[in-house]
């Protein structure tokens, strides 16, 4: 998803939208990819006051490189290639 997609399109629903329920929030299922998306992600994330995500992740080098960015935000759980989990 692009920078100019978000801008276009995701910002103003964001600025005029009206949430019932402002307190911490806990997002239960996010797929996370490159660490250039999930920082965009987060700052929508943020708007919702979102404390605590769990992030499904590739591999563990994904993993890595957002744990270092953002230490505390996520818990993760690897989704696995079957194909490469099996032999024959």
């Amino acid at each position: 998803m692009s920078i100019e997609y978000l801008e276009n399109n995701m910002e103003p629903y964001f600025k005029t939208m009206q949430r019932k329920y402002t307190g911490p929030v806990f997002d239960a299922h996010t797929h996370l990819g490159k660490v250039e998306d999930v920082r965009t992600m987060v700052k929508y994330e943020e708007e919702f006051n979102v404390k605590k995500i769990f992030g499904i992740v590739r591999d563990t080098e994904s993993r890595d490189k957002i744990k270092k960015e953002f230490p505390d935000l996520f818990v993760y759980s690897i989704f696995p290639f079957y194909k490469r989990s099996f032999t024959r």
